[in-house]
């Protein structure tokens, strides 16, 4: 079952062995069904007091060669690339948070990173990628790109239409356009320079009236963004 994991999901792109995660607490229970097996039918009541003297520095010198195996350091979490993926997913839930304070009908999400949000948020989240969402990864296409983050499909997404999209919490309202680094470019294979997206959709910070600090920016769907800026219920600002 193990093995087939990353087979099922067309390579393992996360680091720390992610996809593995659910299966460690399993690796020991072959070892301890042997052990009962040759309880139940081997005599090894000589050989148990022979181990029993042992027991102790075998235990220390397994312990300590895991730990110094180990490539991870529990210590120096912070420090390691692995914290980075644990900052997106914190990331995530509370922007979702966020979403449900400021919405009271929580509109759907489009995202890049599902996982965190998908935590927090009550409302439909529309993984872009399509590591979440059935539609988006069976859709038809080229598959070239960073691996696992190469599903996007134009015709999908404008099926979909998601009234926000890469919504990211916020304490304050950011001065330019967060969303020029050309990263984006290549999981949305160019989306946000599309003279028919950027006709329906405007980068905006939205928080509740004089309260910036409760804000989410994003890119919002035009319809989804006049009713806000005219209810006098939310501050608008665009970002350019």
């Amino acid at each position: 079952m193990g093995l087939a994991i990353p087979v099922i999901e067309g390579g393992d792109h996360f680091s720390q062995f992610r996809f593995y995660q659910p299966l460690w607490p399993l690796l020991p229970l072959p070892a301890f069904a042997a052990a009962r097996w040759l309880a139940d039918h081997v005599d090894m009541s000589d050989l148990q007091l022979r181990l029993s003297r042992l027991r102790v520095p075998v235990l220390l010198v397994m312990g300590l060669s895991i730990v110094a195996a180990s490539t991870t350091k529990w210590f120096r979490l912070r420090d390691l690339p692995f914290a980075g993926e644990i900052h997106i997913a914190q990331r995530g839930r509370v922007t979702g948070e966020r979403l449900n304070a400021l919405f009271t009908d929580v509109p759907d999400v489009g995202v890049l990173m599902a996982g965190g949000i998908r935590y927090g948020y009550d409302g439909a989240v529309i993984d872009l990628l399509g590591l979440n969402h059935a539609q988006m990864a069976h859709a038809p296409g080229d598959r070239r790109g960073i691996k696992g983050h190469a599903a996007f499909n134009r015709h999908v997404f404008e099926q979909l239409s998601s009234a926000i999209l890469l919504p990211r919490a916020s304490t304050q309202i950011p001065e330019t356009n967060p969303f020029l680094d050309s990263w984006y470019d290549v999981p949305l294979q160019g989306l946000l320079q599309d003279d028919a997206f950027l006709q329906r959709y405007a980068v905006a910070h939205v928080s509740r009236a004089n309260e910036p600090s409760t804000g989410v920016y994003g890119w919002f769907r035009q319809d989804v963004l006049r009713p806000l800026a005219q209810s006098g219920l939310w501050d608008v600002t665009f970002l350019e």
